[in-house]
C-alpha cells in the first residue's frame, strides 16, 4: 500500500472515513474494469458492471460481518 492511499483513508474525519472509502473502491473496481475488458477486448459495460458488483457485495458482506462480530474476532 502507498503513502497516497493511506492518506485517502486517513485524512477524512472519522465520520467520512466509510463513505470515502466505498468512493475510493468503487472507482478503483470502475478502473479495473474497463481496463480489463480493453486488454481482454471484451465489451466494457458487462465487465465493469461484473467487477462493480461483485467488489460491492463483496464489500457489503465484509461490512456486515464487521459490524455484527466486532472488530476483534
Amino acid at each position: 500500500m502507498c503513502i497516497r492511499d493511506r492518506l485517502v483513508i486517513a485524512l477524512p474525519s472519522a465520520d467520512w472515513r466509510v463513505p470515502v472509502t466505498v468512493v475510493s473502491v468503487l472507482a478503483a473496481l470502475v478502473l479495473t474494469g474497463w481496463v480489463s475488458a480493453r486488454l481482454g477486448a471484451a465489451t466494457v459495460g458487462p465487465a465493469v458492471l461484473r467487477n462493480v458488483a461483485g467488489g460491492a457485495l463483496a464489500m457489503a458482506v465484509t461490512y456486515t460481518a464487521g459490524s455484527l462480530l466486532g472488530p476483534v474476532v
